[in-house]
């Protein structure tokens, strides 16, 4: 147990120095035990977001990563929401749940910056690895915006907004843990 818990942090140091959106990195699930992925997320927010679309043609406006798993919105080009779950080791889709719900704003078509380009313009701004972006238009006086977290290569968590016209990045104040 304390072996596996030293590989994960020794590969998660490792990864993070190598940067770039295609870094990946060690996950543990805090017991020791194998997720039966072998604990690590080998594909990227780009490369979910990819994958998602090759399953359900449309825009993404939210990709989140979530254990062993990425969570991907879509709006799909039939004009029905899809939630899209995919490996975050082997980047398959595991699951594609279709929600006729239009409760979710804004609209996608409104951004002229896709989500895969707002990752990279967050990572371009804070080396690291993007572990979730949301289409937000809430917290923006400017209109629609891209929210961005990432783990920096500093291993701190950073809150980033990338406007979905723009590509213009803002940097929050990382967090320290």
């Amino acid at each position: 147990m304390k072996r596996r818990k030293l590989t994960i942090a020794v590969l998660t140091a490792a990864v993070l120095a190598g940067g770039g959106t295609a870094t990946a990195f060690a996950v543990s699930h805090g017991n020791g035990d194998d997720d039966g992925n072998g604990g690590t997320v080998k594909v990227t927010v780009t490369d979910a977001i990819d994958s998602a679309l090759r399953a359900v043609p449309g825009t993404v406006t939210s990709a989140g990563l979530d254990d062993s798993a990425w969570e991907i919105d879509v709006h799909g080009k039939d004009g029905v929401w899809h939630d899209v779950t995919l490996d975050a080791t082997t980047g398959k889709v595991r699951e594609d749940e279709r929600s006729d719900s239009d409760d979710r704003a804004p609209s996608p078509t409104d951004a002229p910056v896709s989500a895969s380009v707002a990752a990279q313009a967050a990572t371009k701004a804070v080396p690291g690895t993007v572990t979730s972006i949301d289409l937000d238009h809430r917290h923006s006086a400017n209109g629609l915006v891209w929210e961005a977290d990432v783990r920096g290569k500093d291993g701190r968590h950073h809150e980033l907004t990338v406007d979905a016209r723009t590509e213009k990045v803002t940097v929050e104040s990382p967090d320290h843990d």
